[in-house]
């Protein structure tokens, strides 16, 4: 549309290019995603699932009939530790990020 054109002449939007090179960084940034562990204590989960407005006997249920933390790390490329506050979690967000484009290089 006119507006995407406009945003992009301007450098404020990047152009959509479908390249091959696109699509290959795109399936490499989603499997680190997929692959990539989110490590948080269960009293925790609960607790922040809890405050959201589940039902603490769903949450457990649903902990329960997913994988354990043991064998989502055991196919992890990476565990990013979410149990502190939000700037701690950007900051090991930020640190993983570096370490993937350095597995890019």
């Amino acid at each position: 549309d006119a507006d995407t054109a406009v945003q992009v002449e301007a450098g404020v939007r990047l152009r959509d290019e479908a390249t091959p090179e696109r699509e290959l960084a795109r399936r490499e940034i989603e499997q680190t995603v997929f692959d990539t562990v989110e490590a948080l204590p269960e009293e925790l989960r609960v607790a922040r699932a809890v405050q959201r407005g589940m039902a603490e006997a769903d949450v457990r249920a649903r902990i329960t009939s997913q994988a354990t933390d043991e064998q989502r790390r055991a196919v992890a490329d990476a565990v990013v530790a979410n149990d502190g506050d939000l700037d701690q979690l950007v900051a090991r967000v930020d640190a993983l990020w570096s370490t993937i484009e350095g597995w890019r290089a």
